[in-house]
C-alpha cells in the first residue's frame, strides 16, 4: 500500500516513536505514537518495539495467511501489549503523573487496514474529498497509563485520506463545523494540518493537542469500516517461531505473487516455437533461444536472488537485453511492450532504490529544520558546504553561517572580509568549533565566530589546486590536491600539516604523501576528487568511478599503500555513480556513504568484514544496502553531512532548506538482522 504522511508535533521529537516495517509477506506495520510522560521513556518505547517484533514473528512471514488470521494476531498482541503497559505503570514507584500516550498503530495486509488508537485522539477517514468516517477514542476508563482500543478494520481505496488529531474532536467541533470540513479535504496535507492547527490551538493548549497526522493512500482502499470487538469467530493460526528478518524494502510493494500471476497470464500465449526464434548469448557463452516463457522463468529466478549477490544484476540485464532483441525484431510488440513496462516499474523495488519524488513533501522522513530565503542566498553566495556539530555550519562562496539552529536561531553570519575571495569548500578545524576553508586560489583560512584568518605554513604556500581538506586528531590537517602541483614529484597527492603548539593557523612544513601505484601509463596520478578520513583515506576516482583506500604503513614516513575497495553490489546496467562523488565514512561506523552531486543520489554500503575490526581495516569489501534517488527537477541537493557526534542523523543542504533525517531508520529497514 503506497502511503505518504505528514505530521506536526507539539512536543519534543524525543517523545515521538514513528516507524514502519514491511514484512516478508507484504504485511505492513506503521507506528505513530507520542509519549507525554518522559519518565522511563525508553522503556515505554521498548514495549512498543517488542509488540512490533512479536507481530512480525507471528504474522509477517507466511503469505498464505488470511485477513482474519492477521486480525487475530493483531488483536491478541494488542491485548498482551495492554497487559504489559498496565504492569509497567504499576511497578513505577511514583506514578502520580499518568503515562499519557497519543497516536495509533496500523497494519495493512492484502488491501485491508487495521488501526488501533491510544489516548485522547480522534480519527477521520476521508473519501472522495468528503468525511466518510469519524470517531474519537474512548478514554473514560483510563487508568495510570493509556492502553490501546478495539481496532478499526476496513478496505483501502484510491486517494483515501486518514487524519489523526490529538484531542476529542467532538468537544471542539459542532455539526456545522463537521460539514464545513468537506471544504478543506481537497487541500494538500500541509494545508490540512495548518487548518486544524489554527482551529484547535485557539481553543486548547498546543501541548495538549500533541500531534496532527495526515496520511494519503495512493493505491487500493477503505470500503468497509467496522470496530472489531468479538473474537469468538477468529481462528488462531499456527504460531511458528522464526528468526525475525527485515527485507530489503522501503518502497511499498504490491503482492509480488499476484503481479507475477497477472503477468504470466498476459504472456501465457507467447511461448514461442519454431526454428526462426531469436537467440541470446549468456554470460558463460551458452547460446539460448529467446521466448517469453524463458523470460518469465528468468524473472521468477531473479526474484529469488539476494540483493547482495552480483548475479542479481546479471540476471536483470539478461531479461532487459532479451526483451530488447524481441522488440527490435518486432515480435509480439504489444505484449513485449507490456512486459518491458512491467519490469521498468519494478526496477526501484528490485534494486532497493528509495525514490524521493519531493523531499519537501516527505515530512515523515525529512524534517525541514532551517530555512534558506533569498536574503540568505544573496548574502552567502553560492552554497557549497554543510557541516554539523551540535549546530549547523553553512558555507557559501562569500559568507558562512556559524551555529545555526532554526528560523528563530539563525546563528552568526560571518563575512570572509574580502570580496575577491571565492570559497570552494570547508571542513571543521582542529578545535571542531571553527572551519578551515579554501578558495579558488588554494589559499586556506580559519573561520570562527569572531574573525577570518589565513593559514600559514613554513612551506610558504599550499598545493594547488586543492580538491578537499580535512582534519584527523587534534593536530593534523590533510589536503587532497592535484598531483601536478609538484612537477618533479608528480606522484604526491595528499599533504599533511601539523600545527605549531598553541596555534590553529600556523603550521610546520608539510609531509607530502606519495603513492607509486595509482598512476596511469603517462605517470600522472588518477583523478581523485573527494577524501574522507577515519585513520585511513577513502578517495573517489572520478574518471574510472572507483573507490580507493590509501594508508601509511607504520614503518614509512610518506609512502602510501593503496587498494581499490570492491563495491558489491550495484546495478551494472545503469552506471549509478559518476565523477562528482563525495565520500563519507565515520571512525566507529561500518557504513560508507557515497553522495553523487550530479545524479542527486546517496548510496549506502556496509563494510564486510567491518572496517573497524582489528586487522581488517585494509581488507574489507563494501556491500550495497540501498540508494536514495532524489528528483533533480524538484530537489537540488547541494551537500550532505553525517556528524561523528550524532551518526544516526544526516543533514541535507538544498536551495530552500536544511533537512534532517534519521539515516539509521532507512538502514534498518533494508538490513538483514
Amino acid at each position: 500500500m503506497a502511503k505518504s504522511q505528514k505530521s506536526k508535533l507539539y512536543r519534543e521529537k524525543t517523545n515521538e516513536l514513528a516507524m514502519n516495517k514491511l514484512c516478508d509477506n507484504w504485511l505492513e506495520i506503521f507506528v505513530n505514537l507520542l509519549f507525554l510522560n518522559q519518565k522511563l521513556l525508553d522503556h515505554q518505547k521498548e514495549l512498543i518495539n517488542d509488540f512490533v517484533a512479536n507481530t512480525i514473528d507471528r504474522a509477517g512471514h507466511d503469505s498464505s495467511l488470511s485477513e482474519d488470521d492477521v486480525a487475530y494476531v493483531f488483536e491478541n498482541e494488542l491485548e498482551k501489549l495492554n497487559t504489559r503497559l498496565d504492569a509497567f505503570a504499576e511497578k513505577v514507584e511514583d506514578n502520580s503523573q499518568p503515562f499519557s500516550i497519543k497516536g495509533m498503530i496500523q497494519l495493512i495486509y492484502k488491501n485491508t487496514l487495521f488501526s488501533s488508537l491510544i489516548g485522547e485522539v480522534s480519527i477521520i477517514i476521508v473519501r472522495n474529498k468528503k468525511t466518510y468516517f469519524a470517531a474519537s477514542n474512548d478514554i473514560s476508563n483510563r487508568g495510570s497509563i493509556d492502553t490501546f482500543s478495539d481496532f478499526i478494520e476496513g478496505e483501502i481505496q484510491p486517494d483515501d485520506r486518514l487524519v489523526v488529531i490529538g484531542t476529542n474532536y467532538q468537544n471542539l467541533l459542532d455539526e456545522q463545523d463537521m460539514k464545513e470540513l468537506d471544504e478543506i479535504w481537497s487541500f494538500d496535507a500541509k494545508d490540512v494540518i495548518d487548518f486544524f492547527e489554527k482551529l484547535f490551538t485557539t481553543k486548547i493548549d498546543p501541548t495538549e493537542l500533541g500531534i496532527i497526522l495526515v496520511q494519503n493512500y495512493k493505491e487500493k482502499n477503505i470500503t468497509k469500516i467496522a470496530k472489531k470487538k468479538n473474537k469468538e469467530n477468529r481462528k488462531p493460526i499456527i504460531d511458528q517461531k522464526t528468526i525475525l528478518k527485515h527485507k530489503y524494502n522501503i518502497t511499498i510493494w504490491i503482492l509480488w505473487s499476484f503481479i507475477i500471476f497477472l503477468a504470466i497470464n498476459v504472456i501465457s500465449t507467447l511461448t514461442g516455437s519454431g526454428s526462426n526464434q531469436p537467440t541470446f548469448i549468456l554470460e558463460d557463452g551458452t547460446e539460448v533461444t529467446i521466448t517469453l516463457d524463458k523470460i518469465k522463468k528468468d524473472i521468477n529466478d531473479f526474484v529469488q536472488i539476494s540483493i547482495d549477490d552480483p548475479i542479481k544484476a546479471e540476471k536483470y540485464q539478461e531479461v532487459v537485453e532479451q526483451l530488447a532483441i524481441l522488440e527490435s525484431e518486432n515480435r509480439r510488440p504489444e505484449e513485449v511492450k507490456k512486459w518491458k513496462q512491467f519490469i521498468q516499474e519494478k526496477y526501484y523495488e528490485w534494486f532497493n532504490v528509495v525514490l524521493i519524488d519531493n523531499i519537501e513533501q516527505n515530512s515523515s522522513y525529512f524534517e525541514n529544520i532551517y530555512p534558506l530565503g533569498a536574503e540568505h542566498k544573496s548574502t552567502l553566495g553560492e552554497l557549497k558546504t554543510i557541516l554539523y556539530n551540535q549546530s549547523l555550519y553553512l558555507a557559501g562562496t562569500k559568507w558562512v553561517v556559524m551555529q545555526g539552529i532554526s528560523a528563530d536561531i539563525i546563528g552568526n553570519l560571518i563575512s570572509y572580509n574580502d570580496e575577491s575571495i571565492t570559497m570552494k569548500g570547508c571542513s571543521f578545524d582542529l578545535s571542531q568549533q571553527g572551519l578551515y576553508c579554501f578558495d579558488d586560489s588554494s589559499n586556506v583560512y580559519r573561520v570562527t565566530q569572531w574573525w577570518v584568518q589565513p593559514l600559514q605554513t613554513d612551506d610558504s604556500f599550499f598545493p594547488s589546486p586543492i580538491h578537499e581538506l580535512g582534519t584527523f586528531t587534534s593536530s593534523n590537517l590533510y589536503i587532497l590536491h592535484d598531483n601536478q602541483s609538484f612537477e618533479e614529484e608528480s606522484k604526491k597527492i595528499i599533504s599533511r600539516y601539523s600545527n605549531k603548539i598553541g596555534s590553529y593557523t600556523d603550521f610546520w612544513s608539510s609531509v607530502r604523501y606519495i603513492n607509486r601505484n595509482l598512476h596511469t601509463g603517462t605517470g600522472q596520478a588518477q583523478n581523485f576528487s573527494s577524501m574522507s578520513i577515519d585513520g585511513t583515506f577513502l578517495v573517489w576516482e572520478g574518471k574510472e568511478k572507483k573507490l580507493y583506500q590509501l594508508w601509511r604503513e607504520p614503518d614509512s614516513v610518506s609512502e602510501l599503500s593503496s587498494r581499490e575497495v570492491p563495491l558489491l553490489w550495484w546495478d551494472n546496467i545503469e552506471n549509478w555513480l559518476g565523477e562528482n562523488v563525495k565520500v563519507i565514512q565515520l571512525t566507529d561506523s561500518p557504513y560508507v556513504f557515497l553522495f553523487d552531486k550530479d545524479k542527486m543520489s546517496i548510496t549506502v554500503y556496509r563494510s564486510n568484514p567491518k572496517k573497524t575490526s582489528s586487522g581488517k581495516q585494509h581488507s574489507y569489501n563494501l556491500l550495497y544496502v540501498f540508494r536514495m534517488q532524489f528528483d533533480k527537477t524538484k530537489d537540488s541537493i547541494i551537500d550532505i553531512t553525517i556528524p561523528t557526534t550524532t551518526p544516526n542523523f544526516m543533514y541535507i543542504l538544498t536551495e530552500k532548506w536544511v533537512y534532517e533525517t534519521n539515516i539509521e531508520t532507512f538502514i534498518k529497514q533494508f538490513e538483514e538482522e
